[in-house]
């Protein structure tokens, strides 16, 4: 069932009017087959993709955040989608690495460099 938004201006408060036209807009957004939200979070932002600036697949949204259509990562001309995934999942396990590292080893003076912690006793 529509119901149309004078209605809903005249018998609503403000705040249930706001959340009205919000989720009419993320409606218009969600149903658009050129419609997308900016993924930088907090911003908020749609951009259409038929009439917006930018190169190929690559947008910028209105706060000048540029993102891919396909993937929704910064945009990374000219390395592809895949190539991204995979250096963010290299970094991710990096990431674990350094963790890994943090936990287990200590910095030692004497050996001017981090030693491994074995048992609570280092080496």
């Amino acid at each position: 069932m529509q119901v149309p938004s004078e209605l809903v201006k005249r018998l609503c408060s403000e705040a249930i009017n706001a959340k009205f036209h919000g989720f009419l807009l993320d409606s218009f957004v969600s149903d658009s087959k050129t419609s997308v939200w900016c993924p930088q979070p907090g911003c908020g932002l749609a951009v259409d993709s038929a009439t917006a600036a930018g190169q190929g697949k690559f947008v910028t949204c209105g706060q000048g955040h540029s993102f891919c259509l396909e993937c929704k990562h910064e945009a990374h001309a000219p390395a592809s989608c895949d190539c991204v995934k995979t250096w963010l999942q290299k970094c991710d396990d990096d990431s674990e690495t350094f963790n890994w590292l943090a936990a287990n080893t200590q910095v030692s003076a004497q050996l001017s460099g981090a030693s491994r912690v074995v048992g609570g006793l280092t080496p």
